[in-house]
């Protein structure tokens, strides 16, 4: 059960989330597909040290996700 509501478990839904989100936003043609397709497959869930950190800058649990999620996609991640 402890797993079910770890910090980790919850980054790495959110994760998915924001995958999920990337592509509904890809087929609508808001982003191209090869950065898509970079999303895919650099995407990988922030520690939670990592995010606390940024959240320490960003005061914004969101935000310092999205932002610790993005640095190792590069450009695509913007």
């Amino acid at each position: 059960m402890a797993r079910v509501w770890a910090e980790e478990t919850k980054l790495a839904h959110w994760l998915r989330i924001e995958v999920l989100a990337c592509e509904g936003w890809a087929r609508l043609g808001r982003f191209p597909q090869d950065d898509l397709d970079q999303i895919r497959a650099r995407a990988v869930a922030p520690t939670p040290e990592r995010v606390a950190q940024i959240e320490e800058v960003t005061h914004h649990d969101v935000a310092a996700f999205v932002q610790a999620v993005a640095e190792p996609i590069g450009p695509a991640g913007r």
